[in-house]
């Protein structure tokens, strides 16, 4: 029989939400309790499709996982709403529902079962067992060689090989636990992707036929107000045809609706790193900005931008 699923339906965001911040060290974890209107719908999905132990579709995570290309865009944007108001900051997924399954019945010799960190600008997590199955939950840590909670890229990182069979539950000489976010049915944590963190297991939590389920999200940096842009000619190139614009990258030609010379006055802007708020904000002083101008300048950045030569710069260190 066919299964025909009503994302929509599926993901839906509930109305009556709790929303916290918990501090971890010196950064923020946001937690979202009663995230979905109908998690037993989601816990569902996870469930009975099927799960793969495919490393391209892994990457290194203890246990099989599923992946789904459907429609996540309820998720995504509530995501994208809280970070943009407790971070300032915007975040991009794609369409994809990704449940990762563990129970110690499992083979977890692999690098996600220790203190890691993501290659994205953040994650999330929402665990689907239900109440009485519930136990442990996430870990953050500190490297204690870098005395730092993030990983800066290319930096070698030392394991414990005493781990390679199981998860890391205490602090030890190599890294110190700094707290656990604990496993809730239908939580929601969000968390800045390059902070060490892993699954907090114990033997004995998850056995036989009681597995840990959960959905994980990864996140790339989006448009925000607190970005500076650069655009990098020598790669990719602007071609003005009967005055519009057109973007050439290494993959397609993008048209966008704004003049030449409005574009140019842009890319002066942007050279003198102006970030969107003030570019937005002086634009506003020489053109008349409507909803469709807005829109194209927004388009303009994700494209030439966003996806190439986007650098964001916080008070810890530089993300590509």
């Amino acid at each position: 029989m066919v299964w025909i699923i009503d994302e929509n339906s599926i993901f839906q965001i509930n109305n009556d939400l709790d929303i916290k911040i918990k501090k971890i060290g010196n950064y923020n974890v946001i937690i979202v309790d009663n995230v979905y209107k109908y998690p037993d719908k989601v816990r569902e999905l996870a469930i009975k499709s099927p799960a793969t132990n495919f490393k391209d579709i892994t990457h290194d995570s203890p246990g099989p996982r599923v992946c789904l290309s459907i429609d996540t865009k309820n998720i995504v944007d509530f995501c994208n709403f809280i970070t943009e108001r407790l971070f300032s900051t915007s975040i991009l997924q794609k369409n994809l529902f990704i449940a990762n399954i563990y129970s110690d019945d499992i083979n977890v010799d692999c690098i996600k079962n220790r203190p890691h960190a993501d290659n994205y600008f953040f994650a999330g997590v929402i665990y689907l067992n239900l109440p009485y199955e519930c136990d442990g939950g996430t870990a953050f840590y500190k490297n204690k060689i870098t005395n730092l909670q993030y990983q800066i890229s290319d930096e070698p990182i030392l394991f414990d090989k005493t781990l390679e069979n199981f998860f890391l539950t205490e602090s030890n000489k190599y890294w110190e636990l700094i707290d656990i976010v604990e496993m809730k049915y239908n939580r929601l944590i969000l968390y800045r992707a390059n902070l060490f963190h892993s699954p907090y297991i114990r033997k004995g939590f998850f056995t036989k036929d009681k597995y840990r389920i959960n959905q994980v999200l990864f996140f790339k940096n989006g448009i925000n107000n607190n970005t500076i842009f650069f655009l990098n000619f020598k790669k990719d190139s602007l071609i003005f045809e009967n005055n519009k614009t057109i973007i050439k990258t290494k993959r397609k030609l993008y048209p966008i609706e704004l003049e030449k010379n409005f574009v140019i006055d842009i890319i002066k802007l942007i050279q003198e790193k102006k970030n969107f708020s003030e570019l937005m904000s002086i634009l506003s002083m020489s053109y008349e900005l409507n909803n469709n101008i807005i829109i194209n300048i927004k388009n303009f950045f994700k494209i030439s931008c966003i996806e190439y030569y986007l650098y964001t710069y916080n008070s810890d260190t530089v993300q590509f």
